[in-house]
């Protein structure tokens, strides 16, 4: 399951750089358009793509391989459209605070790990755990940090290469990918939460 979902992540995520590439260049010297791609419709995608992989990656995100169904984590009315709206809305939010556009690599885990530590709440009341501890270990930020320096360390790279078009399309495609280790090793973190909480 786990891999199904890497798999459909990385799909989406070729196809959203590939759109993103093609969608800029279009819309090049339309300043309203373009903005609209860049701070909305762009973002939204990137969230899309997250979301999307949480949901397909679940129990296994969690090294579960039991749980109950994401029908019953959100059977409570409101916690769906809350789950989608909080990383939504942090996509659209973000993107227009100062110097965002620079910290992409920093906000994209920072959405994920939300993402994965609203689920994790959700499903600890769903099955009577509803103290489980959510805040990353200081090894799982070192991760993700080391994740984020390698991202813009191959982001730059990529930049100084004369690919044309290619760069950008690899880039914005690389920029989502590094988000699967960070979510993987979070999830993999809040699993042992659920386990040790049961013995």
């Amino acid at each position: 399951m786990l891999a199904a979902a890497c798999i459909a992540f990385v799909i989406a995520a070729a196809l959203l750089s590939l759109a993103e590439q093609r969608a800029l260049a279009s819309l090049a010297g339309l300043r309203g358009p373009l903005w609209i791609a860049e701070h909305v419709a762009l973002p939204m995608g990137r969230a899309a793509c997250v979301l999307l992989f949480i949901a397909l990656a679940y129990p296994a995100i969690y090294g579960l391989a039991t749980a109950p169904a994401l029908s019953a984590v959100f059977s409570i009315p409101g916690r769906l459209s809350a789950w989608a709206n909080l990383l939504f809305l942090a996509a659209l939010a973000i993107p227009l605070l100062p110097a965002a556009e620079r910290l992409r690599e920093i906000i994209l885990p920072i959405q994920g790990l939300l993402g994965l530590a609203m689920l994790a709440s959700w499903l600890g009341d769903t099955v009577g755990l509803p103290e489980i501890p959510l805040l990353p270990s200081w090894a799982t930020l070192g991760f993700a940090g080391a994740c984020i320096a390698l991202n813009l360390l191959a982001r730059s790279w990529l930049y100084r290469q004369d690919w044309n078009h290619g760069r950008i399309w690899a880039s914005e495609l690389l920029l989502l990918l590094m988000q699967l280790p960070v979510l993987v090793v979070y999830g993999a973190q809040l699993g042992h939460n659920f386990k040790a909480a049961t013995i």
